[in-house]
Parts: structure tokens; C-alpha cells; sequence
């Protein structure tokens, strides 16, 4: 993950902000405290993000939360929230200064992202040589908000977002090349030549694709839907000795007529071209299939009829089944233990989609290439990605303890039904005083519910003094807290609502 790290862009934007919005900040803004990020505490705030996918909770304040239904006491321990945050709202990868509006040739829609995305895109395809099946697929990134780019496919199960191709290794689902359409500025192939250039925007995003993922003239076997594939590019694929195997629609260029016809279920018609076959197998629903690999026979699939029976199918179709899944498996892998939280800003969310998948591929070669010994789950794994970058982050700073943090409301939820004992409260080693007292918890909740001692407390801190409370030399050691011996002992560990209870009531 460290090749992610970088906090010129976060240093740069934030003092930018800083000088620009001097005047407008309130007087208590979290911007005031601003201080220039390190390269270890990008590195804690990234391992924060991937543990919340795995500590999943409905606010993000309730990594920080002292209630102890909520307390995760890592994330305190780490960073705190205010320091979080601030990182957060000023994440930033690149440099304003560069930026080109629409309409100037050196427009980039993916300015803002740009940096960390051909990083991240190019590691994947350089540290893994795939296996022979590989899958193309589109997937989303979701994001609702207003974006030139966004898109709107109803199929997906986010159907608002950024629009994806993904390349990946069929079997284990392994991202080798990730392309995000960006509408009319998506240039899929820089390098096309000129015949390339005169056929289809989808002709052209696989040949693109598999460019850059040098993945042409090795022999693999490339699996792909209806969305992308036609004969053209079938033919062209063969003769740079990559196979393709997809559903096709009949209506596509160059495409048999005779594949149109209607046939009875369980039926198979197929033309051939070359080593091009093109077969069309009626089940409960019409498939076409092109195929550079295949032939028109039949095989067994893994599936059963309701008798038990094994479904026989044709091999294209069996095959292209069994191999068209990788990117959704990608998919699934990653939303296991989502990295992305709601952001304001589209490139923020995108960039922790980034590292999710890049967690993603870490993990599925792990998998592959770990000791028989060392294998571990997913969740273990991202778990074991965390500890490490934290123990990593000497240089990150040390969040301060803060002693007058309120703790929760309910205090211990299970102070009603344990076990309790008095005992003194006990003096700390090389402490002067050998009888210590601590403050009673009932005595103080108490007061504090009292207008006129809230009016006291009010005048004696603006005036610097502390207030004292009724203190005592016994206390519970299994919930930690100062009592005194009657009654507030047994309020405290019988009444949920303590605070509100009259001592002298309580003890008639």
C-alpha cells in the first residue's frame, strides 16, 4: 500500500484553502488547527479507512464514540476524529494550479484523480502475469451526485456512478486492467491506428485494454458479454492469437442471417467462418454465442434438471459460464469490506474504491502464492494489512489522551447484573499520598442535574478554579469508578438512572 503515499497534494490544498477562506473561517473551525500531514499519518489515515470496512458502523463520529455499546478504542488510539476529518475534507491528489477547464486541448476529466489512478492502474498489470481465462466486464463505482461522467445502468446493483472497464483473471478475479468511462472526453485506445480508429467506440475499448495489459499474442482466452463483442472483432483477436468467447447479438455486422430464425427448445443451429463459430442454442430463452475456440458439439455442465440429471449443453456455452465471472467476483471481494464511506467529493470516494481493490488483488495473490501454513481469510488478511501500515507509521504523531472526555451516559452496561465489591482505592506507586480519594460518580451526576450547582460550575470556570466534588477513598475496582460507601454504592449498581435518585429518599 505505501506506494500510495504522498501528502504534497494534501499540504498544498489545505494551505491554499487556509489562505483563501482566512476571513470566512469561524472562530472555532476545524481548518484553524490545520497542520501539514506527514507521509506516516497518510499512511494511519488509509489503515483507518480500510478497518472501517471491516468495524462497520452508521456514523462515522461512532469510530470515536466512548458508549460502551460503540467504543472501538484503535481508532482513539490512533487519530483522533477532529484530526480524521480534517484530513478527510482536504484529501487531495493532484495540483490546481494544472487544472484545464473543459474545452482546452489538455482537458483531463480525471484531473483530479489522476496521479494515484495511473499509479495504481499500472501496478496491477505489472506485479501478476495472469493464467490463460480472462474476463471483461464493466462495474460501477457508485456516486450520486452531480458529475459530467456519471452513469445510469439500471442492471448494476449500484445504478448511479462512475462507469468502469474491468479486466480480470476469470478463476480468482483478479483486477489486471481497470479503464473508467469518462463520456464524450473517453479516448479508449490512444495508440489506435487508423483501421482501429474506424471501427466502434467498444471495438476499440477491448483492443485498448488489451493493450496496455499486454495481453495480445500470448495465447489467452478472453470471455466477454453481448455489450462488446462482434465478428470484426472476433477475427482481429485470432489473428493476434487471443481467443474470444461471448454472447453476441444477431443483429451485430457481419452476423449470420441464418442465426435469426426461431427454433425449438433445446435446439442448435451454428455457421462457421474461418475458425470463427457462430451458434445459437434455444433454452428457456434464445443464446448466441461467437466463438474463435470452439466447436459446435455438446458437453455436460455441473448444473442438474429437477430429476437429478446432468444439463447437457453446448461446450461454448458451458465454457463461457464458467469463465465470464471475474469481474464480478472482483466485485463481490471488494464489497465484502468496503473502503468507501459517503464523501462529498466524487475523486475522495473513487480513490478508497482504488484502494479497495488494490487490498482486493493483495489478498487474491496472497492466496495463490502464501505457504500452506500462513493462509488466512479475507477478513484476517485485510486485518493483518492494517497492523502492519499502522506498526509501519513510526513518524505518525501520537494522539493525545484527553483525561476530561466525557464518558458514556449509561457507563457499564453491566453494572446492574455482576458482581461488586468495595474496596480503597488504591495509592499509585511513588505517589506522596498513601490514603488517595477519587470523585464520587453518583455524588457528581447529581449535581450536575442541579440548576443552581450548573450555575456555580458555570462561574467558577470561567473564573479558572476547579470544581470539587464530593470525593471518596472507596471505590468499585470491576467498574472503576469513585463511590461512597452508602448509599451510593448501591444506587449505582441498582438504579440505571442513578442521577436522578434523592440520597435522602434512598436511604429512608
Amino acid at each position: 500500500m505505501k506506494f500510495l503515499i504522498s501528502c504534497k497534494g494534501n499540504n498544498r490544498y489545505a494551505n491554499m484553502k487556509l489562505e483563501s477562506q482566512a476571513d470566512m473561517l469561524g472562530q472555532f473551525s476545524r481548518m484553524r488547527q490545520w497542520r501539514d500531514v506527514n507521509r506516516d499519518e497518510v499512511i494511519i489515515f488509509i489503515a483507518l479507512n480500510i478497518s472501517m470496512g471491516l468495524v462497520q458502523k452508521p456514523d462515522l463520529s461512532d469510530y470515536w464514540s466512548c458508549h460502551d455499546v460503540l467504543t472501538t478504542p484503535f481508532f482513539s488510539r490512533c487519530m483522533t476524529r477532529n484530526r480524521f476529518e480534517i484530513i478527510n475534507s482536504n484529501l487531495h491528489f493532484n495540483d490546481n494550479n494544472n487544472y484545464h477547464r473543459r474545452g482546452h486541448p489538455l482537458f483531463d476529466s480525471l484531473f483530479k484523480i489522476r496521479p494515484v489512478y495511473d499509479i495504481i492502474t499500472r501496478r496491477f498489470r505489472e506485479v501478476y502475469v495472469p493464467e490463460q481465462h480472462l474476463s471483461l466486464d464493466e462495474g460501477m463505482v457508485p456516486w450520486k451526485g452531480p458529475l459530467s461522467f456519471r452513469m445510469y445502468i439500471p442492471s448494476k446493483p449500484d445504478r448511479f456512478g462512475l462507469k468502469a472497464f474491468s479486466l480480470n483473471e476469470a478463476k480468482s478475479g483478479y483486477t489486471i486492467g481497470y479503464d473508467v468511462y469518462t463520456g464524450s472526453t473517453f479516448v479508449p485506445d490512444p495508440t489506435a491506428d487508423e483501421y482501429e480508429l474506424m471501427q466502434n467506440q467498444t471495438y476499440q475499448t477491448v483492443m485498448g485494454m488489451l493493450k496496455r495489459c499486454n495481453i495480445l499474442e500470448k495465447g489467452y482466452r478472453l470471455y466477454m458479454d453481448s455489450y462488446y463483442i462482434s465478428p470484426t472483432l472476433v477475427d482481429d483477436l485470432a489473428s493476434l492469437d487471443t481467443v474470444t468467447v461471448g454472447t453476441v447479438r444477431c443483429n451485430r455486422k457481419e452476423m449470420p442471417k441464418a442465426l435469426k430464425r426461431k427454433l425449438k427448445t433445446g435446439k442448435v443451429i451454428g455457421r462457421r467462418r474461418g475458425d470463427v463459430l457462430a451458434l445459437k442454442w434455444q433454452d428457456k430463452r434464445d443464446v448466441t454465442i461467437l466463438s474463435s475456440a470452439h466447436t459446435a458439439e455438446w458437453g455436460v455442465s455441473s448444473t442438474h434438471d429437477r430429476d437429478g440429471n446432468p444439463v447437457i449443453k453446448p461446450t461454448c456455452v458451458i465454457d463461457y459460464n464458467q469463465h465470464m465471472g471475474g469481474t464480478d467476483l472482483a466485485d463481490q471481494l471488494v464489497r465484502y469490506y468496503p473502503t468507501y464511506r459517503r464523501k462529498n467529493k466524487w475523486y475522495i470516494k473513487f480513490f478508497f474504491s482504488l484502494v479497495g481493490m488494490a487490498v482486493t488483488n493483495a489478498y487474491i495473490l496472497w492466496k495463490k502464492y502464501a505457504p500452506a501454513d500462513q493462509q488466512m481469510s479475507h477478513s484476517r488478511f485485510r486485518l493483518s494489512v492494517v497492523e502492519e501500515m499502522v506498526q509501519s507509521a513510526s513518524d505518525a504523531p501520537v494522539p493525545l489522551v484527553n483525561t476530561k472526555a466525557r464518558r458514556s451516559a449509561g457507563f457499564s452496561l453491566r453494572r446492574m447484573v455482576e458482581r461488586h465489591f468495595p474496596a480503597k482505592v488504591k495509592a499509585k506507586s511513588g505517589a506522596k499520598k498513601q490514603n488517595p480519594s477519587r470523585e464520587c460518580v453518583v455524588c457528581k451526576e447529581r449535581m450536575k442535574k442541579d440548576d443552581q450547582h450548573v450555575l456555580v460550575y458555570l462561574q467558577t470556570h470561567r473564573n479558572s478554579k476547579r470544581v470539587r466534588y464530593p470525593e471518596t477513598r472507596i471505590e468499585c475496582t470491576k467498574c472503576d469508578v469513585g463511590l461512597c460507601v452508602t448509599p451510593c454504592f448501591e444506587i449505582y449498581h441498582t438504579v440505571k438512572n442513578f442521577a436522578d435518585v434523592d440520597p435522602d429518599t434512598w436511604s429512608q
